[in-house]
């Protein structure tokens, strides 16, 4: 595209409206507002929207009097969503809501395939999200079976075999154990059921810290049965800075391991 596309961003919450347009106006997205889906249905008929961004739970468009019933019902973010669609078959859309265990269970929304974003979040969680959804490239199903190791480029930071729990939150919840760990990933052994381009965020504990560590913004970008592979796409640096020291102690102690120590007082013939 030459242009940034045109996000639509409908919340009854005039402040998470500023939030979200600001957090991607700041990227060169275009932004549009609404609080309400009857706002948002005309706003995407004046001109052309490349992505739709809805709060799961819509407020009315306007406060009822009392003892006047409503002509029609009040569209939720998921009615908004299916008669957007209906419309303009390629838009695509963005869910967020705090309640995203109620969200996922909601007639009409298949979890495995549609972007859910839960509140509160970071706004990098948001350009990232959006980001990916504009722009990644869509995978044919022949590609989709490839091997992870066939599609991996090389790796910028190095990876540690550990054995560490994690408490996985966001689009799935559930646990796991960490292998494979580095600064920009790790592998995770667990039960849930993911699929690539999901978006969780970890609390990573690790030995001798009290509190688990948090990684904002991991995806999956593979996944085979009981493991799955993921990326940290966003880091607070504190947190960033605590496991790079850790996987520091790790690679002296590999490294004092693998190079022999000279014994004192000898020497050689």
């Amino acid at each position: 595209m030459l242009h940034k596309p045109t996000v639509l961003i409908v919340d009854d919450d005039s402040d998470m409206r500023l939030y979200c347009a600001k957090a991607l106006e700041s990227e060169g997205y275009r932004t549009m507002v609404s609080s309400n889906a009857a706002a948002a249905l005309d706003a995407l008929g004046r001109q052309p929207v490349h992505l739709l961004i809805t709060d799961f739970q819509l407020g009315p468009p306007a406060p009822r009097l009392a003892g006047h019933p409503r002509s029609q019902p009040v569209l939720t973010g998921v009615g908004l969503m299916q008669k957007a669609l209906a419309v303009y078959p390629g838009l695509r859309v963005l869910l967020m809501s705090a309640y995203v265990d109620r969200l996922v269970n909601t007639p009409g929304i298949d979890p495995t395939k549609q972007p859910l974003l839960r509140k509160p979040f970071h706004v990098e969680s948001l350009r990232l999200i959006v980001h990916d959804i504009l722009h990644a490239s869509a995978m044919s199903p022949a590609q989709s079976d490839v091997p992870p190791a066939a599609v991996l480029v090389p790796r910028a930071h190095p990876r540690f075999q550990v054995n560490h729990a994690v408490v996985l939150t966001g689009r799935f919840e559930g646990q796991g154990v960490v292998s494979n760990l580095s600064l920009g990933g790790c592998h995770v052994q667990s039960s849930c059921l993911v699929r690539p381009d999901t978006y969780l965020t970890l609390a990573l504990t690790l030995p001798d810290l009290v509190q688990p560590l948090k990684i904002n913004v991991a995806v999956v970008r593979w996944t085979r049965p009981g493991v799955f592979g993921l990326e940290f796409r966003y880091v607070e640096q504190p947190v960033q800075e605590r496991l790079a020291r850790y996987l520091s102690k790790l690679s002296l102690s590999l490294h004092s391991l693998l190079v022999p120590r000279h014994r004192t007082g000898s020497h050689p013939d």
